[in-house]
């Protein structure tokens, strides 16, 4: 009952985007997708509550992800002033995980590339299954949970962030729309705001600067509008990480600020920049975003072994 409940919330939302253009010509319809997202939020945490928590994480972030894309539909609507086809807002919401409705513009011809992107997701996907599989192995062989975590979590990283979404993008190159990847060789990252901004999880990038970071800009400066920008992406992976476990609150919300305050600190300061220190101040204070309590309810049921 809970999948089919939140199967309609889903729906609903996505139905609502048919009339995004609308919404965008008025505040307060500009403000309706931020109270349906916490409405659609709020009621997929209450009919789930007896639901295993993978599958609230799971539930929590399907129903997440498509709310804000209407959030992001009519703000980038009310921006630029044009609407999106209903057959293009459909493809956007549930076959797309980038947050940029300018993606939806086909170029002319082939992209020609998409073999190549194909080839590199596929090798993430086995990459990613290897490094799963490998720490599996190391469980069962004694290793502690403490030390096979990282590689499990990488693996799942590996599959899903550069494997299944590359051959996203592949698919969508394939049929002439220029997509690109959300991961861009995040390793490379010289600085915090490289990394944050233009190669780790552009989706959310993307949705935070169309979102809040645009909208208070002009009012708060670069800076707040900024931290404001760090201080939701907290709270929305509160939604997907402690809310499915229920506990750990606030801890993703710190780790999120902390990271706003460093990139302050950073273009203030013009701290020296280099990827191991870039590394060190994203991994240092990881397990407040991968906390005790999402490890115990979502990550180590998989690792049996103690």
């Amino acid at each position: 009952m809970s999948v089919w409940v939140v199967v309609a919330l889903a729906t609903a939302t996505v139905g609502f985007g048919f009339f995004g253009g609308a919404l965008a010509r008025s505040r307060i319809g500009r403000v309706t997708p931020w109270l349906w997202a916490l409405l659609a939020i709020t009621g997929t945490h209450f009919v789930t509550l007896r639901e295993p928590a993978g599958m609230r994480m799971l539930l929590l972030v399907t129903v997440t992800f498509i709310a804000m894309k209407l959030v992001v539909l009519v703000a980038d609507s009310a921006r630029s002033g044009s609407s999106v086809g209903p057959l293009r807002w459909v493809a956007f919401a549930v076959a797309w995980p980038g947050m940029r409705p300018v993606t939806l513009n086909k170029q002319a011809g082939t992209i020609r590339d998409a073999g190549q992107h194909a080839a590199w997701g596929l090798g993430n996907v086995v990459f990613g299954m290897a490094l799963v599989e490998g720490a599996l192995l190391l469980n069962e062989s004694g290793a502690s949970r403490w030390a096979t975590t990282p590689q499990l979590l990488a693996g799942c990283s590996f599959v899903l962030h550069f494997g299944v979404f590359r051959l996203v993008v592949a698919l969508w190159r394939a049929l002439g729309f220029d997509r690109r990847p959300l991961f861009r060789a995040p390793i490379l990252a010289r600085s915090l705001r490289e990394f944050w901004g233009s190669r780790w999880n552009l989706a959310f990038s993307e949705m935070l600067q169309e979102t809040v970071y645009r909208p208070l800009q002009g009012r708060w400066g670069r800076s707040q509008a900024r931290f404001a920008s760090f201080g939701v992406s907290g709270l929305l992976h509160e939604v997907a990480i402690s809310v499915p476990v229920g506990g750990g609150y606030g801890l993703p919300t710190v780790y999120f600020l902390l990271q706003g305050w460093l990139v302050h600190l950073e273009a203030a300061a013009k701290t020296p920049r280099g990827r191991v220190l870039v590394l060190a101040q994203i991994l240092i204070p990881i397990l407040l975003v991968a906390h005790l309590p999402f490890l115990r309810g979502i990550v180590w049921p998989w690792l049996p072994a103690s």
